[in-house]
C-alpha cells in the first residue's frame, strides 16, 4: 500500500514496491488481490481491476473486451459470424457490427431496428449464458429492437433456415 518510484524503462510494468510484494501480487492463492479503479476504454464504466492486471485489463466486460478487440484490429468474426454477414450481404442488408447498446448488450448485427445474433452452442448453453441472453432479449424488446438468435448448429446445418428467417423479418410488412 505504499507509493514507490520505478526505473522510467518499468513505469508500464511495475505494480509492486518490492519483489516480496510483488509476489503477493503474482500469487493467484490469494483471494484479496489488491485492486485499483480504472475507466473501460470502450463504454467509461468505473471497475475495479487486480493490480497484477493493470497494464494488460482495459475493458470492464467480456462484452466490451470484445469490441475493444475488434475496434483494434485483434478481432476476428467466428465461422458463424461470418456466415451470418454472408447472407446479410446476400440478400443487400444494411447492417452494422458489433454495436454497443450501452448496459444491454453487444449483437453480432444490427439491421434497421433488429439485433442477430450468432450463438454458440458451448457458451450460450450454460444455465447462465441462456439467461443472460433472455434478459438481453427481453431489454431489447422494451427498447423496441426485434431481436434473432441462431445457435451454431442452426447456422452450420441449416444456412438456408437461418436466410429464411433473416429475410422473413427483415422484409416483413407491418
Amino acid at each position: 500500500g505504499k507509493e514507490f518510484q520505478c526505473k522510467e524503462s518499468n513505469k508500464d510494468i511495475s505494480v509492486a514496491c518490492s519483489r516480496s510484494c510483488n509476489a503477493i501480487f503474482q500469487n493467484k492463492a490469494n483471494k484479496t488481490l489488491p485492486t485499483v479503479k480504472k475507466v473501460c476504454e470502450v463504454c467509461g464504466v468505473s471497475f475495479e481491476c487486480e493490480m497484477r492486471k493493470i497494464t494488460t485489463r482495459v475493458t470492464c466486460s467480456q462484452s466490451c473486451n470484445a469490441i475493444y478487440q475488434h475496434r483494434n484490429g485483434k478481432y476476428f468474426d467466428t465461422s458463424i459470424e461470418k456466415s451470418i454477414e454472408s447472407i446479410l450481404l446476400s440478400i443487400n442488408a444494411d447492417y452494422k457490427k458489433q454495436v454497443v447498446l450501452k448496459g444491454v448488450a453487444v449483437p453480432d448485427f444490427i439491421v434497421g431496428r433488429i439485433c442477430i445474433f450468432a450463438d454458440g452452442d458451448y457458451w450460450h448453453n450454460y444455465p447462465d449464458g441462456l439467461e443472460k441472453d433472455r434478459t438481453q432479449d427481453r431489454k431489447l424488446k422494451e427498447m423496441g429492437f426485434g431481436v434473432l438468435r441462431f445457435w451454431e448448429h442452426e447456422i452450420n446445418h441449416a444456412p438456408d433456415r437461418v436466410k429464411e428467417r433473416i429475410t422473413s423479418e427483415l422484409f416483413r410488412e407491418d
